[in-house]
């Protein structure tokens, strides 16, 4: 019996990096998870069993609109048992008149029929720690899966989403019919960062994501797609697999009727291909022509847009200015008094920003920070960009044929970002890491060294990740990689989104590359090793954790390094090996729970239970300190801590130089 509960209480511990070990357990319940559908991280709804009077009665009088902006999908593919809820929620407006760090949002759907009778609905609430999701989701938003039992019909569905915490709701409503014998949608951008997920507590564990190929891979619908008239559309169509030519119609708010014929390529979902009409720009509904009812709402861009593919949160202005993300031509005549007055206005403001640099003529960075965030925080909401466009301009005159000169620059910006981050103020957050990028691209520019702007891509991309912003983050990493191949954040911070989201085989390539331009790197060999488990590969496994010089190793990597290898030993039931290898790890790392649990787990093996139940009740893990397999799973935090440590250096080096050149400028006419 005693050797019995032991097998269970290891059973319960043990697993393959990345895992669970004892102190994990009740952290890990207050903790994102990895998102089987739509996003890197996904909360948990929780179901509500009452409504108050205020909510019931803005769902019963169908007063549309609000102040947070909402958009859902709600079509059921053929052979789907329920009707699938994609809410889609824009970021900065759910936060609107937030000041706590923890907010409550709640959503109630209702599916009413022909007769006015509530036939399906689902109340829920959900949770979001700003200090840890608040950038990420002022930027993408929130995103949230749920589902309804009906039965075939036509329903009104009526949706309201709350911010309870500070009051803010909007209600939507719309028509939904089923069955469909097909149904079209458009996918979420993959190269933006995505939403906030949240699972609703409608869906069980055992609930199959209902948008998902053939191929095993997600297709996760947007709300509302936006369509652009200068590219071809690219949605999916979810029916019978034939190739062939599918007809759809555009209907307008007017009623008008625009015909389409799209290109369909089999699979489940089929590839669907259409050229955009050249409509205005502004919503309209898309539908296949022999089943108008499962209408889907599209937004349609006129003219040429500026981004190969957006999302409608992406357009803050909506309808009214979505033309300012349109290409709008140059300006016929550079005499006219608009551009005039904006060429002045950029002057002035090229002058204000230089003026709050002065500080760095005396070596005085803190005061210049603190000028140049009393600068931009006045900014809000009126010149945040045009400030941005002075703060370029003069930053390029500031350079001229010293690129150098730019770097202190950049560094100040970065710490402005985090400044930003640990307030909570994300429009000047966001304006701030984009006014780095593009310093750091006019670097480049101007003749700067790649290999420099390659590590401050890299810092700033690790700063995104690590705000779960993976999109803009890889982005940056893929970017520095293009600048210095042998980047050691960017290989290392690319091969850990890639396994975190399950491309064992693209981390294995970009930790071979990382290996073999920094031999001795023990994170890299680590990863390299398990990623090599993973894939089946156990000799290449063995190699890469050999080459681990464990006195020079971070101790969280050197932890798991020694009980992969103890895993090697047990794999081919070398018991005594193990043993001898764990007794000594134990010696080195005594406080490791990881390196106690395998030891017992050892003992139990060599029918010894009372050494292996000793050891486990004489683990006392410390609540301050952070597991090894949970500080796998985070972002190589060493590694962007470098490429940091690094920019600074050479940018106290350079800040001399801008000294020189604000001292020059302050002394011109």
């Amino acid at each position: 019996m005693k050797r019995r509960l032991c097998l269970v209480a290891i059973a319960c511990l043990l697993g393959v990096v990345p895992g669970l070990a004892a102190q994990d357990l009740e952290e890990l319940l207050a903790e994102p998870t990895a998102s089987p559908f739509d996003g890197d991280w996904v909360l948990r709804g929780h179901g509500l069993r009452g409504v108050s009077a205020a909510v019931a009665g803005r769902v019963l009088t169908a007063a549309e609109g609000g102040s947070i902006a909402v958009e859902v999908y709600a079509s059921q593919p053929p052979g789907a048992a329920r009707l699938p809820l994609l809410v889609e929620i824009d970021g900065p407006s759910f936060l609107a008149g937030t000041s706590e760090e923890r907010i409550r949002g709640e959503l109630f759907a209702y599916a009413i029929d022909s007769e006015g009778v509530i036939a399906g609905h689902l109340a829920e609430a959900f949770g979001i720690d700003l200090r840890q999701l608040g950038e990420a989701v002022w930027q993408s938003g929130l995103k949230i899966f749920g589902a309804l039992d009906l039965a075939p019909g036509t329903y009104t569905l009526r949706l309201l989403v709350r911010n309870a915490t500070s009051g803010q709701e909007t209600l939507l409503q719309r028509r939904i019919a089923m069955p469909a014998d097909a149904i079209l949608s458009f996918p979420t951008p993959d190269d933006r960062d995505s939403w906030i997920a949240i699972r609703s507590w409608s869906l069980g564990e055992s609930d199959a994501y209902p948008f998902t190929a053939d191929d095993g891979t997600v297709r996760s619908p947007a709300a509302l797609p936006v369509l652009s008239t200068e590219r071809p559309a690219r949605g999916h169509f979810w029916g019978t697999s034939e190739d062939g030519a599918v007809e759809l119609q555009i209907r307008a708010a007017d009623g008008t009727v625009t015909p389409i014929t799209a290109e369909r390529v089999g699979g489940q979902p089929a590839a669907l291909t259409f050229e955009v009409p050249e409509l205005a720009t502004g919503e309209y509904e898309l539908a296949l022509v022999d089943q108008p009812s499962q209408a889907i709402r599209v937004l349609i861009l006129a003219d040429s847009a500026r981004e190969r593919s957006l999302q409608w949160t992406d357009l803050r202005w909506r309808l009214d200015e979505a033309t300012a993300l349109v290409d709008a031509g140059p300006i016929a005549s550079p005499d006219q008094p608009r551009k005039r007055r904006e060429r002045k206005r950029l002057r002035q403001l090229a002058a204000s920003y230089r003026q709050a640099l002065e500080p760095l003529t005396e070596n005085r960075s803190a005061a210049a920070l603190e000028a140049v965030f009393e600068l931009e925080s006045q900014s809000i909401g009126s010149s945040l960009g045009s400030l941005g466009d002075g703060e370029l301009q003069a930053a390029r005159d500031l350079a001229g044929d010293r690129p150098a000169t730019l770097l202190p620059l950049i560094r100040l910006h970065q710490e402005l970002y985090r400044r930003y981050q640990g307030r909570r103020a994300y429009s000047l957050g966001s304006h701030s890491r984009l006014h780095v990028e593009r310093l750091i691209e006019t670097y480049l520019e101007l003749g700067g060294e790649p290999d420099l702007g390659a590590q401050a891509l890299a810092t700033l991309g690790g700063h995104l990740i690590a705000a779960h912003l993976p999109a803009s983050g890889s982005r940056l990493l893929q970017r520095a990689r293009q600048l210095d191949a042998g980047n050691e954040a960017a290989l290392l911070g690319l091969a850990v989104l890639f396994e975190r989201h399950g491309a064992y085989g693209k981390a294995r390539s970009l930790l071979d590359e990382l290996v073999k331009a920094h031999p001795s790197h023990a994170e890299g060999r680590l990863r390299l090793a398990v990623n090599l488990a993973r894939m089946g590969d156990r000799r290449g496994a063995a190699q890469a954790l050999a080459g681990v010089d464990l006195d020079q190793a971070p101790p969280w990597v050197a932890a798991l390094v020694l009980q992969e290898r103890a895993r090697q030993h047990l794999q081919r039931k070398d018991f005594e090996g193990a043993l001898a290898l764990l007794l000594r790890a134990r010696g080195r790392l005594p406080e490791d729970p990881g390196i106690s649990l395998l030891l017992a787990h050892v003992y139990d093996r060599q029918r010894d239970p009372a050494r292996a139940l000793e050891i486990v009740h004489g683990i006392r893990p410390k609540s301050d300190r952070e597991s090894p397999r949970k500080r796998y799973d985070r972002p190589p935090e060493e590694s962007f801590g470098r490429a940091r440590q690094s920019l600074i250096e050479v940018a106290e080096q350079a800040l001399p130089g801008l000294g020189e050149k604000l001292t020059q400028a302050g002394d011109r006419p």
